[in-house]
């Protein structure tokens, strides 16, 4: 399973941006353990959230929840993160980065892999 975050056009990344801000460290390891787990296809709890974006639960902490996306069978976008109390606007956000993702020109699109360094799809 190939874990890819997204990287939006103004070439900020909202999962990185989410973790880099949490102040939870083991937390923070956790989460990372989790993402790492996805690579290997063992999703954990997780659920639908409509519109094609999907939520991983946390139980820890205050309820984490990363949100992702998936192309084909083989392929997961990272949009972002959030705690329970949150919940329902990352939810939108995460909506709204997976539409403009799909709508967007595959030659224009940014991605990061998982913990690696940037790449466009055109150099795939």
């Amino acid at each position: 399973m190939d874990v890819l975050k997204l990287i939006l056009d103004n070439e900020s990344c909202p999962f990185d941006e989410w973790l880099e801000g949490l102040r939870d460290v083991v937390g923070k390891a956790r989460i990372i353990r989790q993402v790492d787990k996805i690579e290997r296809g063992l999703f954990g709890d997780w659920k639908s959230v409509g519109e094609g974006v999907f939520e991983l639960r946390l139980n820890f902490g205050p309820g984490y929840r990363v949100y992702y996306g998936r192309e084909g069978e083989t392929i997961v976008i990272l949009l972002g993160g959030s705690d329970k109390g949150h919940q329902r606007v990352a939810i939108e956000t995460a909506h709204r980065h997976w539409r403009d993702y799909l709508q967007s020109d595959q030659a224009s699109r940014v991605i990061l892999r998982w913990q690696e360094e940037a790449i466009t799809e055109e150099e795939e």
